[in-house]
Order: C-alpha cells, then sequence, then structure tokens
C-alpha cells in the first residue's frame, strides 16, 4: 500500500474526532483503547473486526513486533521490551458508504503511539505525531513530511482538552502543566485511491494519537471512570 502525496490538493488537515487508538499502561500493563480518551469511554469495536491490530516496540535494541491479546473492550500487548521508548499499533479496515447514489469506499486508519520518554523520536508510520526533544514540542508528519497547518487536540486524562495548529515546520508547542496521561491527536482525509490486499478503496480517513505520562506538575482533577461502550 503506498502513502504518497500525489498532489498537494489531495491531503486535507481535518478536525480530529472524538474516536481514536489510544494506548496507555493499565494494571495488567499497556493496553490498546479504541473510543474517548476524554471521557475515558472504552469502545467495543476493535474485538469486532475482523482483522486484529498490529503493535510494535521502538527502542535502542531496535524494531520489535508484539503480540496482542483481546481484553475486555480492547488489547493487552504482550512482550514489551525493557527499554523501549516507544510503541506504535496500527488498524485499518474499509468503510462502504453512499454518496450521490454512488457508493465510496474509504480506508480508515487509525494508529497509536505511546512514548516512554519525550526524547527525539523518529517517523514510522504514514500519520505520525512524535516528540521533538524540547519541552513541550511534538512534530506531526504525513509520509514522513512535516505537515504544516494541520489541526491537533491536546487533551488530559480529567477530560480538559485544546484545540492547537502546527507552524509551518509541522511543530506544535503546549504547556504541560498537570501530572498525568496527555494524548495529541491529529486526523487527515487523503483523497487518493489505492487498495489494502484485495480490496480498493477510493480514499483514505487517518487519525493518529500520541500518549505519554507527565510525573511532575500540578495535580488535576480526577480522572473520569472507565465506561464500555457496545
Amino acid at each position: 500500500m503506498r502513502f504518497i502525496l500525489a498532489a498537494i490538493l489531495m491531503l486535507s488537515p481535518v478536525a480530529a474526532s472524538a474516536d481514536a487508538l489510544w494506548l496507555e499502561i493499565g494494571p495488567a500493563g499497556m493496553e490498546l483503547v479504541y473510543g474517548d480518551f476524554g471521557e475515558n469511554q472504552r469502545d467495543g469495536l476493535l474485538g469486532r473486526l475482523e482483522r486484529a491490530p498490529a503493535a510494535k516496540t521502538f527502542g535502542p535494541s531496535g524494531e520489535q513486533s508484539l503480540k496482542l491479546e483481546k481484553r475486555g473492550a480492547g488489547y493487552q500487548l504482550r512482550g514489551l521490551s525493557v527499554d523501549a521508548n516507544a510503541v506504535v499499533a496500527e488498524q485499518a479496515w474499509i468503510v462502504e458508504r453512499k454518496q450521490d447514489d454512488k457508493p465510496v469506499r474509504t480506508l480508515n486508519r487509525l494508529a497509536a503511539r505511546y512514548a516512554a520518554e519525550l526524547s527525539e523520536q523518529q517517523a514510522v508510520i504514514p500519520l505520525d505525531v512524535v516528540p521533538t526533544g524540547k519541552a513541550g514540542q511534538f512534530r506531526i508528519l504525513y509520509d514522513g513530511k512535516p505537515l504544516p497547518n494541520a489541526q491537533a487536540s491536546v487533551t488530559t486524562e480529567a477530560g480538559w482538552k485544546r484545540d492547537v495548529r502546527t507552524d509551518q515546520a509541522g511543530n506544535i508547542e503546549i504547556a504541560l502543566p498537570w501530572k498525568g496521561i496527555y494524548v495529541i491527536e491529529v486526523a487527515v482525509a487523503d483523497n487518493s485511491p489505492g487498495t489494502m490486499g484485495p480490496e480498493a478503496y477510493d480514499g483514505m480517513r487517518l487519525v493518529t494519537t500520541l500518549a505519554f505520562r507527565v510525573g511532575a506538575g500540578m495535580d488535576g482533577p480526577p480522572r473520569p471512570a472507565a465506561t464500555a461502550r457496545r
């Protein structure tokens, strides 16, 4: 599958959706969840899809594939290496809808990155959000290139949310005043057609999150209790 910008008009940064994938460390280890992070709502969609997600770790010892075990509304990740500084998970499926009485097939490609530390990291998936190593600065890239003027959202585990936009270098600068988990989310629509295996699609919608934990700062409001959606 090719993820190449054929023309600038084919690519449209769009508002981030409420539902996305994210990675976080729970009582049983790292888990991959789909739903609304700010509301702490976990949707069972992942378990209903025919294809299972894929996940890898990245660190000094290199790239390593992980095993995923279905658990509740999400997946537990098994086999994390102790020196991994990043974990990336992906899921993709094709949805067909009618538009002007014509069937349109869209590839939904969702991804989630977890940064164990905020040192500089490299993009490894088509739409990626990475720390730059500078405090409070993150970079959004598409096909390995910085994505300017892209709208993203920053959400804390207590549900506080702020919309931000990248500069010409694809960077965003955000304050991190509270302890706890933060999630940065970005979405892009690409009207380039392609195929996933034997299936063709007319365009793609990509949504990626970056999750990380801040250990120092103010105590924020308590996180909402986790709720499951089916």
